[in-house]
């Protein structure tokens, strides 16, 4: 979305712009809106292009990046046994995103009594145990193997898969229209495709019929003043990754598709903006030299602990 306006409340009222792009990453090249004090991209086990951990910050003041390095240096480091735990844990996770074997986890659950929901909640979840737990483990320093598989990351950034997974967002858009809260932004990355339903209980049952892991919770989002209460319990999200085979994506369509028959629940207020839809470039695109890293001393900074050139425009993790 477009930050200048927020930009001039900021500066009118004099309070600096933290810009959150934790699920806005699009490339290596990818350094947020300049008009941000910084910007923060993460790379937890759900965003685009995850490392299972890290993040990385663009500072645009050289004297608060400064401040910024100091905390982080006093920071104790990750252990390379607790990242090697969560490799395990979203390694297993990574055995059950079929559907068909989904709806196998699923209903062996149902049958031996146990809470599926509950349990892959807390699976997923960057830092079980609340917030306390996630501070103490997000003030930390990442261990050399979180660095090395971001670099990698970094290095080898898909851009095939976002591109992919951008026109797997427009196809349900298309069929699904104003059922889709934020449809009309002028960028669509589809970190996350939330569908408005008069019916979120029975669309949820169908979809999992389907052997798809369709989920309602809303954990990270906030009202403001109530006027979105009312429709925040109808949204389900539905699974429109790239990693879906066509065969399967074409079903989860035909159900959102039968879905989107009715009226869009009241109480939504339609999102403003062009309706101008992202185009990904393809590797080929951003150059097969790998010159679309843009950001100064990216490897470096990965590399070499935190340490790029002082112009006063770094990035710090």
């Amino acid at each position: 979305m477009d930050l200048g306006p927020t930009v001039e409340i900021s500066r009118r009222a004099g309070l600096p712009l933290i810009e959150d792009c934790a699920q806005a990453f699009l490339g290596p090249g990818e350094s947020g809106y300049s008009g941000a004090l910084a910007s923060m991209f993460s790379f937890g086990p759900i965003k685009t292009s995850t490392a299972l951990g890290g993040a990385l910050t663009h500072v645009r003041a050289s004297k608060l990046l400064e401040k910024m390095r100091a905390l982080h240096a006093a920071r104790p480091r990750q252990t390379q046994r607790c990242f090697a735990g969560r490799v395990a844990r979203f390694l297993a996770l990574s055995s059950i995103r079929g559907p068909s074997m989904f709806g196998f986890v699923q209903s062996t659950c149902a049958v031996l009594g146990i809470d599926f929901e509950a349990r892959l909640e807390a699976a997923v979840r960057g830092f079980p145990g609340g917030p306390q737990a996630m501070l103490a483990g997000i003030r930390r320093q990442p261990s050399a193997p979180l660095l090395s598989l971001l670099a990698r990351r970094l290095d080898s950034f898909d851009a095939a898969n976002l591109a992919l997974r951008v026109a797997n967002g427009e196809r349900l858009r298309a069929v699904a229209g104003r059922h889709l809260p934020g449809h009309r932004q002028p960028i669509r990355t589809h970190w996350l495709v939330p569908f408005l339903a008069r019916a979120p209980c029975e669309m949820i049952g169908a979809l999992r019929a389907h052997g798809f892991d369709a989920a309602q919770g809303t954990t990270s989002l906030a009202v403001i003043g109530g006027a979105g209460s009312s429709w925040l319990s109808q949204l389900v999200y539905l699974p429109a990754y790239p990693e879906v085979s066509a065969p399967d994506f074409e079903r989860l369509v035909a159900i959102a598709a039968r879905f989107s028959q009715g009226e869009i629940p009241s109480g939504l207020a339609a999102t403003v903006g062009p309706s101008r839809s992202f185009r990904a470039q393809s590797a080929k695109d951003r150059g097969a030299d790998r010159a679309y890293i843009r950001c100064p001393g990216v490897r470096r900074i990965l590399t070499q602990h935190y340490r790029p050139e002082s112009d006063g425009d770094g990035i710090s993790c």
